[in-house]
């Protein structure tokens, strides 16, 4: 985007997201406050359609699903891309129903409020750990926490979440399940036998221990008479309690190697239904006599059956573990099983729940260490850092290509005119390519990576620079001859920012026809040649005065036939951050938005940022401000999981300033800034987020890094102060608060942005506690652990 274009101030804004306030209390127990950290809030169509493609189809992902049985479609919602998410659980509300899912990849309780397949929000809670299981009522979540024996309950509508911690004898927690009088109940194991604990509304603890021994602690559920029922996966059995007088009754062997898992009751409370993972079964118990069982084999072999759940009708839903697919067991008036495939392949299929309305949710992922194929990453000791520049012209000493070698930056975004390689109608020989030859064999040269963005018509193909052309056969025949000519680039992105009304703005079907038609001549002049959609600038919107069309996006996707793109593309600038905070932190929450909206069409693809950056003049730049974006925004890229982000630019291309080098090709400070990223996170591989548990204040944001060492790999964190009215107003505004940071160590070397190094010990404090403490300010800093 023109960087000028994001200057302006806005007199009105886009409201959206779910705002929830965190209302302190007083708490029991082993209680921690936790602070509600908002991602996204979502308002999109869920077209159905088959446009997955398997170039990415080992990206990271995550997907909230609604299936309507009764036509066998799914509505998908993505979720952030490491969160991972295992357990899931619905609770209506008149006409909305709230979907409360646990994402132990991010430490965060996930909640989507859906009232349609175009009105949902989703929001996220901050949790002390990784959750894995959930119960839901319409005022509080429970959840467990199985690394620390805790379980946590979250206030729906204070948003306070409390823990409690369990007895130290017990572990292997494994289900939670509420009853009608707000209790909850869990299962652990204590030595060799199966705990069943119940946690009162003012958090007494009562267990009662299964007398047989030998057993592992599964699933549990609460029929209608309030019988407490629990899977005994070690030994085949399922069990019955009485919460009244503390009796447990066993069923029938369901047999010695079965393993019972997971458990649900029917609507009539006549029976009990058991998913039998080892024996390919669901297994049918009656609550009263316990004395026979029913059992149904599974017809796809070994498909390893998990979570179950039953709809009004008594129709049976379960995971299928191995298959990745949804099942559907009836057995009336016959038996008949039915497979749900999901939209999306390749993902880990792990919970479900029945809604009142009986449709059924699901929470699937792909594993964030996978690695994206074959989009910029080859093989993880191939990694590619997501680190690049924008450059425009010939490439070469005198427009600072020297000095992105010299940076270690991995990539280099640059453009392919077509008005200058063919400025008169002709044919492929006759094409000029001398300038571009050149700017292309430097990158070769240097081992820099390319982006290579096609733009520019010839006035005699199309009345428009960067839009539709008169005659898509003539930028067919450019475009073949273009990929032909440069093997080795392997990604080429179709014009700058496309939504611009003048270009294809408003015009959203044009630009996923363009699409269509020239994808099979890239395929075929290059087969391992990428498709980049043209980096969308989203923001600065016609109705608020801008040159940018809001729902580009969605009209494309909705008019792409088959295959249009093999990566999506989209541009950051931190002066819209108020737009984008309710999805994620500054370019992480357009990302997370992006993502929703490509998978409400079904499109699962690559995400990159071709441009993104902080200007070094204006009203709300300075050197020393966009010195202290740069490793922001590559933290949070990481974070984000992209996998390429372009600095726009190398040098000043209006009046904004926002070049790493000035006119004279003299580095300003982000320049040093962008040398110390490359070295240490360049190299570095993402591990995580920091939770606001472990920095200790609400605006201290850090991610953590793995990093080789001289002993081997090492942790490296980068943290600063994220100064509220960064995301809170327009323009942004830096703040000068400080925060206190004890990081769990004897020695460490602080790190500034310019890579200057300083050891700290812990005793610098005046204490010798096994902590360092440091003072973190919003201007980043790297926590090397291995000085």
């Amino acid at each position: 985007m023109e960087v000028a274009e994001h200057h302006s101030l806005f007199r009105a804004r886009w409201t959206i997201g779910l705002v929830l306030a965190i209302v302190a209390g007083t708490l029991m127990c082993a209680v921690v406050l936790i602070g509600l950290s908002k991602i996204p809030a979502s308002r999109a169509s869920a077209i159905m359609s088959d446009n997955v493609q398997s170039a990415a189809s080992l990206a990271p992902s995550a997907f909230l699903y609604r299936l309507e049985p009764a036509s066998g479609t799914f509505i998908t919602i993505a979720l952030p891309l490491n969160s991972r998410p295992s357990d899931v659980s619905v609770v209506s509300d008149t006409l909305l129903y709230h979907i409360w899912f646990t994402e132990p990849g991010l430490m965060r309780l996930g909640q989507v409020v859906y009232t349609s397949s175009a009105e949902y929000v989703l929001t996220e809670y901050t949790v002390p750990g990784a959750p894995r299981d959930l119960a839901a009522s319409a005022t509080e979540v429970w959840f467990t926490l199985p690394a620390s024996d805790q379980v946590g309950r979250l206030d729906v509508d204070s948003g306070v979440i409390t823990t409690i911690t369990l007895s130290p004898d017990h572990s292997d927690l494994a289900d939670i399940v509420l009853d009608t009088e707000g209790r909850a109940w869990v299962t652990q194991r204590a030595a060799d036998q199966i705990v069943v604990t119940t946690i009162s509304p003012t958090n007494v603890i009562t267990p009662y221990l299964i007398p047989a021994r030998g057993s592992k602690p599964g699933g549990l559920t609460i029929d209608h008479h309030g019988d407490v029922w629990v899977a005994a996966t070690a030994t085949g059995y399922v069990w019955r309690l009485n919460p009244l007088d503390g009796t447990f009754q066993a069923s029938p062997s369901l047999g010695s190697s079965s393993r019972p898992d997971r458990l649900a009751h029917d609507s009539r409370g006549e029976h009990v239904w058991a998913a039998l993972v080892n024996a390919n079964q669901l297994a049918q118990l009656p609550t009263a006599p316990l004395m026979s069982v029913s059992f149904y084999t599974i017809p796809a072999a070994n498909s390893q059956p998990g979570t179950i759940g039953l709809d009004t009708l008594d129709r049976v839903y379960f995971v299928q573990q191995a298959t990745n697919r949804l099942g559907q067991l009836i057995i009336t008036p016959t038996t008949q099983f039915v497979d749900y495939s999901l939209p999306q392949a390749d993902l880990k299929l792990t919970s479900l729940a029945v809604a009142p309305d009986d449709a059924v949710w699901a929470v699937a992922y792909r594993d964030v260490h996978q690695l994206f194929v074959p989009l910029l990453m080859r093989n993880y000791d191939e990694f590619i850092p997501p680190i690049g520049i924008q450059m425009y012209g010939s490439l070469g000493p005198s427009n600072g290509f020297t000095r992105v070698v010299e940076s270690k930056a991995s990539w280099v975004r640059t453009q392919a005119l077509w008005a200058d390689i063919e400025p008169v109608n002709t044919t492929p020989d006759q094409y000029q390519w001398s300038a571009l030859d050149a700017s292309l064999q430097a990158t070769f040269d240097a081992n820099v990576n390319v982006l290579v963005t096609i733009d520019d018509n010839p006035a005699w193909a199309s009345p428009y620079r960067s839009g539709p052309v008169t005659n898509v056969a003539d930028l067919q025949e450019f475009v073949g001859a273009l990929v032909v000519r440069y093997p080795q680039v392997k990604y080429w992105e179709f014009y700058n920012e496309p939504d611009r009304v003048g270009r294809f703005g408003l015009n959203g079907i044009a630009y996923a026809q363009m699409l269509q038609a020239i994808y099979p001549n890239v395929k075929a002049a290059n087969a391992t040649a990428q498709v980049v959609m043209g980096g969308l600038a989203l923001d600065n919107f016609i109705e608020e005065g801008g040159p940018f069309d809001r729902n580009f996006l969605p009209d494309v996707l909705a008019h792409c036939a088959g295959t249009c793109f093999d990566v999506a593309n989209f541009h950051y600038y931190p002066f819209y951050r108020w737009r984008w905070e309710p999805y994620g932190h500054d370019l992480i929450g357009k990302a997370n938005y992006v993502w929703q909206v490509l998978a409400a069409y079904n499109y699962i693809r690559p995400l990159i940022d071709s441009e993104t950056g902080w200007p070094s003049a204006t009203n709300w730049g300075s050197p020393e401000l966009q010195a202290r974006y740069v490793p922001k925004v590559y933290a949070r890229s990481y974070a984000a999981g992209l996998p390429l982000a372009i600095w726009y630019a190398m040098i000043d291309a209006d009046s904004g300033n926002s070049g790493l080098l000035d006119p004279s090709l003299t580095p300003r400070p982000a320049y040093a800034a962008l040398q110390t990223v490359t070295s240490l996170l360049g190299p570095a591989r993402f591990v995580r987020t920091i939770s606001v548990t472990e920095t200790g204040a609400p605006n201290l944001e850090g991610y953590q890094f793995s990093a080789w060492g001289l002993s081997g790999k090492k942790r490296l964190d980068v943290y600063w102060y994220d100064c509220p009215s960064m995301y809170s107003g327009i323009p942004p505004v830096d703040c000068d608060d400080v925060a206190p940071l004890r990081i769990a160590a004897t020695r460490v070397a602080k790190i500034d942005k310019l890579g200057n190094r300083v050891i700290v010990d812990d005793a610098d404090d005046g204490y010798r506690d096994g902590f360092v403490t440091l003072g973190v300010l919003s201007s980043p800093i790297y926590v090397d652990y291995e000085p």
